[in-house]
């Protein structure tokens, strides 16, 4: 594929504003969160989103909508996550180019401003110390609401861990879940991409453009069934699934929902290393030693091996993610297995 397309595809959060597909509901529970937060409401606005589900766009949007951009600030953790104050506050520090620790930012930082906390889940471990920097994010919302608007995006998975111990919704005046797209949505979202391309699309059996309008919706709910209405998984499987590129023409297949059985006959231990990716999002091999009871050789083995199947992938050396085309499959295997 050339280049470009796949960039139009990759699902960053900074692509155009022309590729926005709007959330009416979503949206509509920001504006009545945001007039109960001007009305005098204390507390944070908390998004809640499985990986690719688009909830570091819609934290931005929202935040937006109401502030001026350079009134707004992006707090990312680390690439393997930490649970260390300082790099929290490395991560205020980086975001509003203020100094000092986490309550003189704070402290010293003008009203007005928004802070987005991304990946809630790259902050916390599932470990004795693990709970230190969400409690931390839940007091900075307690003290300074009064000051900034605070928006937390994070995984349902990880979450609903947190939730069992520091009640981490009561920190918030409005909880907005990413509601998964609907086959139309799907489809603006894939075609307003592809068309900015130029290219032509093609059925590989029949080699003639789709230019029908049934056999365009037929197609999408393919993908909708695929991708459960997640965007980024649309947008993962529609490049996976372009078999052959010639000329201006991309000859596109349905994708194979029935060859996902595969996942619910892998070994158990790759369960369980799953199932830590999914609700931390990226580990490294000291965190995942930590996390489980595996020794240093046997984890080495073991993530070998899912290497090589192309279960997870290394995104920095040492670092380990769940590969994006798989996760989504093996979701609904963890959680038969009470694993999430």
């Amino acid at each position: 594929l050339p280049p470009y397309y796949i960039n139009l595809f990759s699902g960053r959060s900074s692509i155009g504003k022309e590729f926005w597909i709007d959330r009416p509901v979503e949206i509509v529970q920001a504006d009545k969160a945001l007039q109960r937060y001007n009305a005098g409401r204390r507390g944070g606005v908390l998004i809640v989103g499985e990986r690719n589900s688009g909830k570091t766009l819609l934290s931005k949007t929202i935040a937006y909508r109401f502030y001026k951009e350079q009134h707004v600030y992006q707090v990312f953790p680390p690439a393997s996550g930490s649970l260390l104050e300082e790099d929290l506050a490395a991560a205020l520090r980086k975001a509003s180019g203020a100094f000092g620790g986490v309550h003189q930012i704070m402290a010293s930082e003008p009203a007005g401003r928004t802070w987005i906390f991304h990946d809630l889940e790259l902050w916390w471990e599932r470990s004795e110390a693990g709970m230190r920097l969400v409690s931390l994010i839940g007091d900075l919302i307690d003290r300074y609401s009064s000051k900034f608007l605070f928006i937390v995006n994070a995984n349902p998975f990880a979450l609903a861990f947190i939730n069992k111990l520091l009640r981490f919704n009561s920190y918030f005046i409005e909880t907005i879940n990413c509601r998964p797209f609907d086959a139309e949505q799907l489809r603006d979202l894939i075609l307003r991409r592809h068309e900015t391309s130029g290219l032509k699309l093609t059925f590989s059996k029949s080699g003639e453009e789709i230019r029908s309008e049934v056999k365009l919706a037929s197609l999408f709910h393919h993908y909708f069934r695929y991708s459960g209405g997640n965007p980024g998984v649309a947008l993962n499987a529609w490049l996976a699934n372009i078999r052959q590129v010639y000329g201006d023409n991309l000859l596109i297949v349905h994708p194979d929902i029935a060859g996902t059985s595969v996942f619910r006959e892998l070994p158990a231990d790759w369960y369980i290393i799953a199932a830590a990716l999914v609700l931390h999002k990226r580990l490294d091999t000291v965190r995942l030693l930590r996390l489980t009871d595996l020794d240093e050789v046997a984890m080495e083995k073991l993530l070998l091996s899912m290497l090589r199947s192309a279960i997870i992938t290394e995104r920095l050396p040492g670092l380990y993610v769940l590969n994006q085309y798989v996760e989504p499959h093996l979701l609904g295997v963890l959680k038969e297995k009470d694993l999430l």
